[in-house]
């Protein structure tokens, strides 16, 4: 019982002790308790509050203003086999590796860069047609090559053009949708490289380059408009190569005497998707069961000749073309095929083909002659002649700068191609 009451008694000076050992415990423990309280009575509004900046957070990425692209009508079409990327999907591809994308920006650059990008200017000391071949060989091993500049409309597809047409077919060759303006706005990483007014003006200077460039690309300029301000200026395109001479001979049903050798007509308009390239005897067959029709956008270089058949619809009018587009569609609703034509279908033709196909029943055929008018008459077909040897040259010549010219000013946003008809 001693030991009972000792034990009891030991056990009694322990609690004693240890009450009083916790007091600064539970003194925290009930300023913890309380702060505990005070904080549950403001997480409601500390929730919402943490709710509204995260959602204003997501607000800022998933509602974030739609990217609305400047005015470029017109703008360079890509060719068959060049994908359009959207910025997401490119990001994604350059994190992996699957990609390369190539900036093809120059003094533009300054509004911003895409992290990972590579640089390859468009307009450089050196025309960018004749740097595909080594581009060629050290992205031999990349399976997809995106091209972008600031909006994807003119360097970028024409340079995606080009590239693809010596590129392997296995390999993919892109274009980045709506360029670096595209993926800015889509609210991916950018580095900045200047201010509001600074980003203003490379927008200026983007667009300008772009349409210079292409512009000079269809005026028959190497590789690409011109060269940097520093360098010497381009060559002039070299002279045509010897223009066609037709002799018929009597009694041979109007055969051509020699081959046709069309002129040196460099970066030509590519044709969209479902716009065919028809043989001159084929349309000849075609006009002949009224299968087709052949329209001639020529205007004054029709002096050089006419088809017999074709109807007259010249390219450059005192209308734009693209505004006379949606009458020719009712006009020519219950045609099969319509075949355009011009000169030499380099310009003229290709484009007013890709103007008419974008608004025409996708069940029509559209098409261009392949060669134009020259390459129908070097194949003996018979066509109604209206000028002599020297004013035959003569407008051929006009045809050429008539093309360059139309085709320029549908890049520079000149609506319908160009100009009007003088006086009009």
């Amino acid at each position: 019982q001693q030991q009972q009451q000792q034990q009891q008694q030991q056990q009694q000076q322990l609690q004693s002790h240890h009450q009083q050992s916790d007091n600064p415990l539970n003194q925290e423990h009930e300023q913890f308790r309380f702060q505990q309280q005070q904080l549950q009575h403001h997480t409601p509004h500390q929730q919402q509050s943490d709710q509204q900046t995260s959602c204003a957070q997501e607000d800022a990425l998933v509602h974030r203003p739609k990217y609305i692209p400047p005015h470029l009508p017109n703008t360079v079409p890509t060719i068959k086999d060049v994908e359009h990327i959207d910025p997401t999907l490119a990001q994604e591809m350059l994190q992996n590796g699957s990609c390369i994308l190539v900036d093809l920006r120059g003094e533009d650059r300054s509004s911003g860069l895409i992290e990972g990008a590579v640089h390859e200017p468009a307009i450089d000391t050196v025309p960018f047609t004749s740097k595909i071949p080594k581009l060629l060989q050290k992205w031999a091993e990349i399976s997809c090559v995106i091209f972008t500049c600031q909006y994807s409309a003119h360097r970028a597809p024409q340079c995606a053009n080009w590239y693809r047409e010596k590129a392997d077919h296995r390999q993919r060759v892109a274009i980045l949708s709506g360029g670096f303006r595209g993926w800015e706005a889509t609210g991916l990483p950018v580095k900045s490289m200047a201010d509001i007014h600074g980003s203003k003006l490379a927008d200026e200077v983007a667009v300008n380059l772009g349409t210079k460039f292409v512009e000079g690309c269809l005026a028959g300029v190497p590789g690409g408009g011109f060269f940097l301000p520093t360098n010497q200026p381009p060559k002039p395109p070299p002279q045509a190569l010897a223009q066609l001479q037709v002799q018929h001979q009597e009694g041979c049903g109007g055969a051509p005497q020699k081959a046709y050798v069309p002129p040196h007509l460099p970066n030509t308009v590519p044709t969209i998707e479902n716009v065919e390239n028809i043989d001159p005897k084929k349309v000849h067959d075609l006009l002949q069961t009224r299968g087709c029709l052949l329209v001639d956008l020529r205007g004054e270089d029709r002096a050089a000749g006419l088809i017999d058949g074709a109807v007259h619809e010249p390219a450059i009018d005192a209308v734009p073309f693209p505004t006379k587009v949606p009458k020719l569609v009712q006009k020519w609703a219950d045609q099969s095929l319509v075949v355009f034509t011009c000169q030499y279908s380099a310009h003229r033709a290709p484009q007013c083909a890709n103007w008419y196909r974008q608004k025409a029943n996708p069940r029509q055929r559209v098409a261009i002659l392949s060669g134009g008018f020259r390459g129908w008459e070097a194949l003996g077909l018979p066509v109604q002649s209206l000028a002599a040897p020297d004013a035959a040259h003569a407008a051929d010549e006009a045809a050429k700068l008539l093309g360059s010219q139309f085709a320029g000013g549908c890049v520079t946003r000149v609506p319908g191609g160009g100009f009007s008809v003088p006086g009009q």
